[in-house]
């Protein structure tokens, strides 16, 4: 995917990351490739005729990293669409006297692949997950 395909999406205009004094053209561009080389065309099914999932893919994953890199202060931008507000770090209850409560240790923070992807919860981020959980990617080895 390019730059005009990716700024060319209706939903992608109406979150702003089209405006350039926010998210300058050349970002959005290494983003995009970033994102397409760690999706690789061979992986992602073809049985849809209507769209390229991978493509979709490519726009939700790249939405979703500039918008966490916008909430990391690497981007100043105003804009802050598709944030999803917290994220549940421990629950509590409590009876009377007794109490029990559920923390996330700072090991379940870390590590690699799609779980330290998804550590900030967005509105992207959850479209992309939901194209993984429908089945409409192909998994199995590529050469």
């Amino acid at each position: 995917m390019d730059y005009p395909t990716f700024a060319a999406d209706p939903v992608i205009v109406a979150a702003g990351f089209v405006n350039v004094a926010d998210y300058p053209q050349e970002l959005v561009e290494q983003v995009i490739s970033e994102v397409a080389c760690f999706l690789p065309a061979s992986r992602w099914a073809k049985g849809c005729t209507d769209c390229d999932r991978r493509e979709l893919a490519v726009k939700y994953l790249t939405a979703h990293r500039l918008t966490v890199l916008t909430q990391a202060g690497v981007v100043v931008s105003a804009n802050t669409s598709g944030l999803i507000p917290g994220q549940i770090s421990s629950i509590s209850a409590s009876q009377g006297s007794q109490s029990l409560s559920f923390a996330q240790s700072p090991e379940g923070t870390k590590g690699a692949g799609w779980l330290s992807e998804g550590q900030t919860p967005t509105y992207w981020w959850s479209l992309f997950l939901g194209m993984l959980q429908a089945r409409l990617v192909a998994i199995g080895f590529t050469s």
